[in-house]
């Protein structure tokens, strides 16, 4: 996510404020963002995410908070971003044991989005 996604975003929206525009994130700075993002003009919000199991998360993006695909998850509710789409790209040996962490946690909370 760009340092000032937001200035963009409130760019674009001043354009025509019709507009439905959406964003694809990993969503590690979601939980900061997502507020800034509705109140710029984003309409909705599509997370990619390799893995939720917080282990893999935390070892794959460094030192970022091993919470942060849930805390972005939430903020982007909280925020009313909708309908928030939940990207999966299942790799063998990777994280393909967690299919149907995905689909419960897409399920569960109400997203939406195929897993590919």
């Amino acid at each position: 996510m760009r340092i000032k996604v937001e200035e963009l975003i409130g760019m674009i929206n001043a354009i025509d404020s019709t507009l439905d525009i959406t964003m694809t994130t990993n969503g590690v700075l979601l939980r900061d963002k997502a507020q800034l993002l509705k109140d710029a003009g984003l309409k909705r919000i599509n997370i990619s995410l390799d893995t939720l199991n917080m282990e893999r998360f935390t070892r794959s993006r460094g030192a970022i908070s091993s919470a942060a695909p849930y805390g972005g998850i939430q903020a982007a509710r909280e925020a009313g971003l909708w309908p928030i789409k939940l990207n999966m790209v299942v790799m063998k040996g990777h994280n393909d044991d967690e299919v149907v962490d995905f689909a419960r946690l897409a399920r569960d909370g109400g997203l939406r989005g195929p897993l590919h």
